[in-house]
């Protein structure tokens, strides 16, 4: 439950802008905005609980998908249909080093980790499908013993009620050894490969007794998939798509923005199933010096959520409202830093404009200094445009947010306003 309280004074309101932390799914200060792609799929999963579905939620980085997969999570509307298992692959592997094999691994540890108490693994179909887990199980672990003699079988064939399932011990086990990295990580991705089809068979009959136990389909979320590299991207979603799509419970994935509008990827992350979160449209196309009102109204209810809006002028919020981007993490991030400069180190109640455009510049420097002259050359063309030839090979620029996607009728592209004054006219400047 969340323990989030609008603050009324700055030094209260000051970890209220953490940029770093998604909001829990109860949170009043969540802000509502223009087209919400998990509706969608809300209404995809109660309108049709009986068809396993893989979705995919893009967006790029700071968009908040974090915190509207915890609300998803914390639907009232889903609980009666559905057992939800949510959790981060940053919790359970290292997100810099991630294969298929470990992502059926860690989806299997969730499942069984939200099984409700009272889960009764004695019951005549339930208990065949836990012993044959077990079985499975035993043969995996002997198989990875024969090839790393550190390994050591502990799995205990004795099932227990619930959650408490020794299976969800070896799981456990497979994941730590595969996060710590080593020759353990190799010797089990190598024995668990050709095994994916049989586990995924087997968390599906896991999946049916439980639909037939407690009434409720298993819908498992998985966070932070969007933060692999290009490589474990493509090993994950192109390579190993295959093997995720054989999981016949409903799944979703996030997914990196270069996943999601790349032709190299397959047609499931461009279809009905698949969608992407947008940033905030503060302006249109072609007119970057008029600021929409509905977008700002948004902004400022971003901030009222969090503070009393008197602790801070109208004009400071517009003014980290446009160097937001439309990114609510970029939003955050310079009010956070403003919040503490005027509250901690001028002594003041307030935040002023002076506030803002120093916490602006410390994030525009972070921007510009990694950029050579061929992003610059091709940022340069995106701002006189609003488009760009390649995305592919713009890829990088859309993974830092120096350049942006928006969307109304059609797709644009804009420099992120932080770098705008770099590519103005001198006269203009």
């Amino acid at each position: 439950m969340s323990t989030d309280k609008r603050a009324d004074t700055l030094r209260d309101a000051w970890p209220n802008f953490n940029p770093t932390l998604p909001l829990k799914g109860d949170s009043p200060f969540f802000v509502d905005y223009e087209r919400r792609p998990l509706t969608r799929f809300k209404a995809m999963l109660l309108n049709d609980p009986g068809n396993p579905t893989a979705l995919f939620l893009a967006g790029f980085r700071g968009a908040g998908k974090s915190t509207h997969l915890n609300r998803l999570a914390d639907d009232t509307d889903l609980a009666d249909t559905y057992i939800v298992a949510k959790y981060s692959i940053s919790d359970q592997l290292d997100f810099n080093n991630v294969a298929v094999s470990d992502l059926v691994v860690s989806t299997a540890h969730a499942i069984i980790s939200s099984l409700p108490k009272g889960f009764d693994t004695g019951a005549s179909h339930t208990k065949e499908v836990i012993e044959d887990l077990l079985t499975w199980g035993k043969r995996i672990e002997e198989r990875i013993q024969e090839r790393d003699q550190s390994y050591g079988i502990e799995l205990n064939t004795q099932a227990r009620a619930g959650a408490d399932l020794p299976f969800l011990g070896f799981l456990a086990k497979l994941t730590t050894r595969v996060r710590a990295g080593g020759e353990s990580r190799d010797v089990i991705r190598l024995t668990l490969g050709p095994e994916l089809p049989a586990l995924a068979e087997r968390l599906n009959r896991l999946a049916e007794v439980i639909y037939v136990q407690t009434r409720r389909r298993v819908f498992v979320i998985v966070d932070d998939t969007d933060k692999l590299d290009e490589k474990n991207t493509a090993a994950v979603f192109r390579d190993g798509l295959p093997n995720l799509l054989s999981l016949k419970f409903h799944v979703l994935y996030t997914v990196r923005e270069i996943a999601y509008f790349s032709p190299d990827f397959p047609d499931m992350l461009h279809g009905p199933n698949a969608d992407m979160l947008r940033n905030v449209r503060l302006w249109d196309r072609g007119n970057r010096s008029a600021r929409r009102k509905d977008a700002l109204e948004t902004l400022h209810q971003f901030v009222a959520n969090r503070m009393s809006p008197t602790l801070i002028t109208p004009e400071a919020t517009d003014l980290a409202a446009l160097y937001s981007g439309g990114i609510f993490r970029q939003f955050a991030e310079p009010l956070y830093t403003a919040i503490y400069t005027a509250a901690f180190e001028r002594k003041k109640s307030q935040v002023q404009v002076e506030d803002v455009e120093y916490a602006v510049n410390e994030l525009r420097k972070k921007l510009w200094r990694p950029l050579n002259q061929q992003d610059k050359d091709a940022l340069l063309k995106v701002f006189k445009e609003n488009d760009h030839p390649s995305k592919g090979q713009l890829a990088p620029l859309f993974r830092i947010l120096a350049l942006l996607e928006y969307e109304n009728d059609e797709l644009w592209y804009d420099v992120n306003p932080l770098l705008w004054q770099f590519f103005k006219e001198p006269s203009h400047v």
